[in-house]
């Protein structure tokens, strides 16, 4: 065999150890940064208590940190970190009024799927803005709807407001849902073109992606009260 050859297989030997050698690092080692932590030690509450929450919870397969999400919550608002604080940072928030399950499951479910996968930036996820209103099925907290105060320190969801602004949230999403009967009482997305035009367009884009309804307001908060 010539030293030309020898090179090239040498070459090939070394090309292959550094491909397994990436492969192994990114299936195995190149994990998120997890970390749960708490927005405030307030209104915790085991959500388990909810008995439509807790059979949806039990109809499918979680993983230990959704699990341990839903144990935190009996000591207060818990929020999940994914990844180390870079940009872009997602801030997504579920359960301001605790009656409406759908988008905490949903926010449930997203934890699971984000479990172990590799993401570009942070993601941040409050699944029971107030436990104590999900566990007990309730949309008001002592007759106060966290949905128009969120301005008002002191106030849940100010505090959830506080905490996204201090992790410098590049986008950040209240999610509710509706109910026959309530308002507007049938699947749609809806949203306003000021003072977030963008968040319009978002809009526009989520309908073609999840084929529903759109419901546009010019001027958020006026047809519906803290609405978006």
């Amino acid at each position: 065999m010539n030293n030309n050859k020898k090179i090239l297989i040498s070459i090939i030997i070394i090309l292959l150890i550094l491909i397994s050698l990436t492969t192994i690092y990114f299936v195995f080692l190149d994990k998120n940064l997890v970390n749960i932590d708490y927005i405030n030690s307030e209104n915790g509450d085991d959500v388990n208590k909810n008995n439509v929450l807790r059979s949806n919870i039990i109809m499918h397969n979680h993983s230990n940190l959704s699990l341990a999400m839903i144990d935190s919550a009996k000591n207060g608002t818990p929020v999940i970190q994914f990844g180390n604080g870079g940009e872009p940072v997602t801030f997504i928030v579920a359960g301001v009024h605790g009656n409406q399950l759908p988008p905490q499951i949903a926010a449930i479910r997203l934890i699971d799927y984000l479990d172990n996968k590799k993401i570009h930036g942070t993601v941040y996820i409050v699944p029971f803005a107030a436990p104590n209103l999900t566990a007990n099925n309730e949309k008001l907290l002592n007759g106060q709807n966290l949905n128009t105060v969120a301005d008002e320190v002191g106030t849940p969801s100010n505090d959830i407001v506080t905490y996204a602004v201090s992790r410098n949230s590049t986008f950040v999403g209240d999610f509710h849902s509706t109910a026959p009967g309530a308002v507007p009482g049938h699947d749609v997305i809806m949203c306003s073109k000021y003072p977030t035009y963008e968040s319009y367009l978002f809009a526009i884009q989520m309908t073609k992606f999840l084929n529903e309804g759109i419901e546009v307001h010019e001027v958020a908060g006026v047809d519906y009260e803290g609405g978006y």
